[in-house]
């Protein structure tokens, strides 16, 4: 169903207001501003980044129960683990408390382990923890 609201409506107004980007919510450790995604790590790993969200996608529709603030969940869960791998060489699997969830980490992180694996048949370099922790940050901030 589709409102034909006018431009002065104030529910409007407060949707845009909502909507409009605020710097001060990359602030929020939640979103790991730490982590800088160049344009040009964008570019170099556009496949990656349509596989995460399209796993993600179906993984929605395929499980009823998987909420937006689970997959937020899920998707920072396994930020944390890719970064603490990145930073230190640790692998630390987080514990969620939905099977949803365990579910969700586990498909991404075989559609990352599959994006590394075609691209070395193909002879591009092994990807990085910290670049599928770059790919991981921009789509945890997408969600």
């Amino acid at each position: 169903m589709v409102l034909d609201c006018p431009s002065d409506c104030s529910y409007l107004k407060q949707a845009r207001e909502y909507a409009r980007f605020r710097p001060e919510l990359l602030e929020d450790e939640r979103w790991f501003a730490q982590v800088l995604v160049e344009e040009d790590f964008l570019d170099a790993h556009p496949l990656l980044l349509e596989d995460l969200v399209e796993s993600i996608r179906q993984s929605a529709l395929g499980n009823s129960s998987l909420w937006d603030r689970d997959v937020i969940e899920a998707l920072a869960a396994l930020v944390h683990s890719f970064e603490t791998r990145a930073n230190s060489g640790l692998h630390y699997e987080p514990t969620l408390p939905s099977l949803a969830q365990q579910a969700l980490i586990q498909e991404l992180r075989e559609v990352i382990a599959d994006y590394d694996q075609e691209g070395r048949e193909m002879g591009d370099p092994h990807l990085d923890d910290s670049d599928a922790l770059k790919a991981l940050v921009f789509v945890l901030r997408l969600a």
